[in-house]
C-alpha cells in the first residue's frame, strides 16, 4: 500500500499498526469505506446464548445461566 499520512490526535504507532494489520489481510481502504458492501447481521446476545448454554458442560450451564440472569 501507499504511504499514508497519520491522522491527528491519534498515535502514529496506532495507526500504522492498523495499516499493518489491513495490509496482512489484503484490505484496501477503499474496501473499508465501500458503503454498499453486504453485512452479515450478527445475533443479538440473548439469540446467541443459547448456542453457547448448548455446548458447555452441566456445570457451566449452571454458572453462565446465574450470570445470563443478571444480562438479559
Amino acid at each position: 500500500m501507499a504511504a499514508r499520512t497519520p491522522v491527528v490526535g491519534t498515535s502514529t504507532r496506532v495507526i500504522n499498526a492498523a495499516f499493518l494489520i489491513l495490509d496482512r489481510m489484503a484490505i484496501s481502504l477503499t474496501d473499508l469505506l465501500q458503503a454498499d458492501a453486504p453485512r452479515a447481521a450478527a445475533p443479538t446476545f440473548a439469540v446467541y446464548m443459547p448456542n453457547v448454554s448448548d455446548a458447555v458442560t452441566d456445570g457451566s450451564r449452571h454458572l453462565l445461566e446465574r450470570h445470563l440472569r443478571r444480562v438479559l
